[in-house]
């Protein structure tokens, strides 16, 4: 199970990544071995749907379902899965199948609110605006304290032209939930379009509030810099706590940036007049995608600083692991006409006859350290060269101890920097 839930987030990384035939190919895998959760088989899913093979997302997807039918994440991804192959029925199903698990909660979840939230948005998509305005009241009837649902309301009341109402819902909105975009802008775009809900001028104080939200999304970073990690001094104890405080605060305004993104990239996914603003949403996609794996190492770095930090070692064969850190860079190498060649494959796919090198190691924080090593020999290697990953194992008089290898044939590096490469 240990190994099946390291290459699942294998996987997750190389989706993240962008490096969709190297994630298909593992999710593949994985489920070759069978036994393995729902999960795998959605994510298999999402991945082929990004590669444009349709027929066998749907299949995966659905497949998922099957497995887990009373997951609410399960369903809700399913059916985006299905909404992005068109496939209307299918879609309303698994999202009328959430809303009815939704009613069920003891608690109210977020997972719940949006399986509200997407079935009223995927009725209004079918063409069906009255049914989603009817499933947007008794969403709301049943979630009267979710802003999303009341912003859905709203939506649904202006998809029949029912503008005054929706203006009255979201006027509310913007009183009990302040900090929420989606109802600021809604109200403003309200003001624009229809006089009729006498707004006047008040409705270009929401779309400022809703301005100055979307641009607190980029600016929080700068302020909690600012408030939350002052300068450290000589022995800093709370640095690693700061730092941690300071990851997962950023967090949230990625994510929120990430979301917003996603949406208009599904929302307009096919539409050939919005071919200039999908270009734009990807780019932004993608640097939100980076500062986010950013943050994340930010996390990282304040959890190896605290003193109770822990390795995680099992005793693996280390070659095998390089072999999985160079499958990943693949694609990138061949790109830039640069070769790599790792573990006990030599040049020509021979392999070595040593034995192989076993050592206890923390497996994710040794991919990733050996990751970055050959993330960085390929930004400077020219085309020609080569990168090799090698693990020998070797006797001492304490043992046997492995020693690893990344080497690349570039320009190395300069002497006068050597001495500053582990300042941080």
């Amino acid at each position: 199970m240990a190994f099946a839930e390291k290459h699942f987030d294998r996987a997750i990384e190389l989706l993240e990544a962008g490096k969709l035939a190297e994630a298909e190919a593992l999710l593949r895998k994985l489920l070759a071995m069978g036994g393995v959760p729902a999960g795998v088989s959605l994510l298999l899913a999402e991945v082929l749907a990004q590669r444009g093979n349709m027929l066998g997302a749907v299949n995966f997807a659905r497949r998922a379902c099957e497995l887990e039918p009373t997951d609410l994440s399960i369903l809700l991804r399913a059916a985006l899965v299905f909404r992005r192959a068109d496939d209307r029925t299918v879609t309303l199903a698994l999202l009328r199948q959430a809303v009815e698990l939704a009613k069920m909660e003891a608690e109210p979840s977020a997972d719940g609110a949006a399986a509200w939230q997407m079935l009223c948005e995927a009725l209004s998509w079918c063409g069906r605006d009255q049914e989603s305005l009817d499933m947007a009241t008794e969403a709301r009837r049943l979630r009267p304290d979710s802003h999303e649902i009341a912003t859905e309301f709203a939506v649904a009341q202006m998809n029949l032209d029912h503008v005054g109402p929706a203006m009255d819902v979201l006027r509310d909105a913007t009183v009990r939930w302040p900090d929420q975009l989606r109802a600021h802008m809604l109200l403003a775009m309200g003001g624009t379009y229809d006089a009729r809900v006498g707004l006047g001028q008040g409705f270009e104080d929401h779309l400022r509030m809703g301005l100055v939200l979307e641009r607190a999304i980029s600016q929080d970073a700068a302020v909690m810099v600012g408030q939350r990690w002052p300068a450290p001094g000589p022995g800093d104890a709370e640095r690693p706590l700061r730092v941690g405080i300071l990851s997962h605060d950023l967090r949230s305004p990625l994510t929120a940036t990430t979301a917003c993104l996603e949406t208009l990239e599904t929302r307009w996914a096919g539409d050939a007049a919005r071919a200039a603003d999908r270009q734009l949403v990807e780019v932004a996609l993608r640097n939100t995608q980076n500062a986010a794996r950013l943050v994340q190492s930010l996390g990282d770095l304040a959890q190896l600083d605290e003193p109770e930090f822990k390795l995680r070692a099992e005793v693996m064969d280390v070659s095998e692991l390089l072999d999985d850190v160079a499958l990943r860079f693949t694609e990138r190498a061949a790109r830039l006409g640069v070769q790599i060649v790792s573990g006990r494959a030599g040049e020509g796919g021979a392999l070595d006859s040593a034995p192989a090198p076993l050592a206890a190691v923390d497996v994710e924080l040794f991919e990733r350290a050996s990751a970055n090593l050959v993330d960085n020999a390929l930004k400077f290697c020219p085309p020609g060269a080569s990168v090799a990953l090698d693990a020998t194992q070797t006797a001492t008089s304490q043992g046997t101890e492995v020693q690893v290898t990344v080497s690349d044939t570039g320009p190395g590096i300069a002497a006068t920097d050597i001495p500053h490469l582990f300042d941080r």
